[in-house]
């Protein structure tokens, strides 16, 4: 009994203690002046920081699902 209840104990506040440094991390990810962004195993933005809007005038969710080439200018055919 008192081996599953440290165990708990020990589980939770490893739960907690990620929360609170995943929560850390978000606030300073979202208030620095930088952008920052995750792209998945496929390739595509997983997440963009609030910072996207003001340096390249994206709201972070319109980028979310797509690829970094998405923000590539588009190559005009040469004559």
């Amino acid at each position: 009994m008192v081996l599953i209840m440290f165990v708990s104990f020990s589980l939770s506040r490893t739960v907690v203690a990620g929360a609170m440094a995943e929560e850390r991390f978000r606030a300073l990810v979202e208030t620095t002046a930088d952008w920052v962004w995750e792209v998945d195993r496929n390739l595509t933005y997983s997440y963009c920081s609030p910072q996207v809007k003001e340096m390249l005038g994206y709201e972070p969710q319109e980028l979310i699902g797509k690829s970094p080439l998405y923000l590539m200018p588009r190559r005009k055919p040469s004559a």
